[in-house]
């Protein structure tokens, strides 16, 4: 997955498809587990609105081309989320229901656009603590079910880095209460790669604990997990790895970055956060 948010009109085109480090390179690396259970882009504007969104339940390999003309249709000032599914299943669907589009990235709603890597273990009990969000759910994911988390806490402390901070304190509540009943399920989670933008602000959360460091899939050196980033006047770049073989920054396990744009200019800010610190590996 990647994202980038800037004031103006950026076309990401070639970063994000076209080189050989890009998302459809990275999403056919390994031919033993190919990312081919859909693709999305979308795009929210500074003001919070939903400015473009498109998602589809084919592979990327076979729709590099459409997933180009989405890329250059869907840019513009804001965050623009682009994200390729390798679907996880927590809750057991068949794969008729587990690959369709409405349960692809990037997720959409209330003001807010949202794509994550990783899996929500425990996705019905989750669930059952989000209210009145609970209705909002329209496909059957995991993801979606942290994405409507991620709004609810968005509403309840009218912060966005804080909303990712306490979604992930109350996963690790709500597992302490389940954990017993979850027989062969060793942590609530695999993964919690986060990418959440209300079009001026991007939150962008690298937790992805591994007990055995693992190479990423097309960079050498950098590591399975940690996200790249760079900034370029009036925007910043964020991604599951670098998209080309330019420099990037790292960001490492329990840190969040914050990219505030304001005035045309781009702020980024990066910090651990307690609620990842000290977590054991999960995988």
């Amino acid at each position: 997955m990647a994202a980038s948010i800037s004031s103006g009109k950026t076309d990401l085109t070639a970063l994000f498809a076209g080189g050989p480090l890009s998302l459809p390179a990275q999403a056919s690396a390994d031919p033993s587990r190919r990312q081919a259970d859909g693709w999305g882009v979308g795009r929210v504007a500074p003001d919070g609105g939903i400015a473009a969104l498109e998602r589809s339940a084919s592979p990327l390999a076979d729709a590099v081309p459409s997933f180009t003309r989405t890329l250059r249709r869907a840019a513009g000032p804001g965050t623009l989320i682009a994200h390729v599914r390798d679907a996880s299943n927590p809750l057991g669907l068949s794969r008729a229901r587990l690959v369709r589009p409405e349960n692809n990235h990037p997720f959409a709603g209330e003001g807010l656009l949202f794509a994550h890597n990783g899996t929500l273990s425990i996705c019905p009990e989750i669930r059952e603590n989000l209210g009145s969000c609970a209705a909002r759910l329209r496909g059957a994911s995991d993801s979606e079910v942290l994405f409507w988390q991620l709004v609810k806490m968005r509403d309840a402390y009218g912060d966005l880095a804080l909303a990712v901070e306490m979604a992930l304190d109350e996963i690790w509540t709500v597992w302490g209460s389940c954990s017993g009943d979850r027989p062969g399920v060793k942590a609530p989670y695999r993964g919690l790669n986060i990418f959440v933008s209300d079009g001026s602000r991007l939150c962008v959360l690298c937790h992805y604990p591994l007990k055995k460091k693992k190479d990423s899939l097309l960079t050498p050196g950098w590591d399975w997990g940690e996200i790249a980033w760079r900034t370029s006047p009036g925007g910043a770049v964020f991604s599951s790895e670098p998209l080309d073989a330019g420099p990037w920054r790292r960001l490492r396990e329990g840190e969040l970055a914050d990219a505030v744009l304001s005035g045309g200019k781009i702020k980024v800010s990066v910090r651990g956060i307690a609620a990842a610190r000290g977590k054991a590996a999960l995988k």
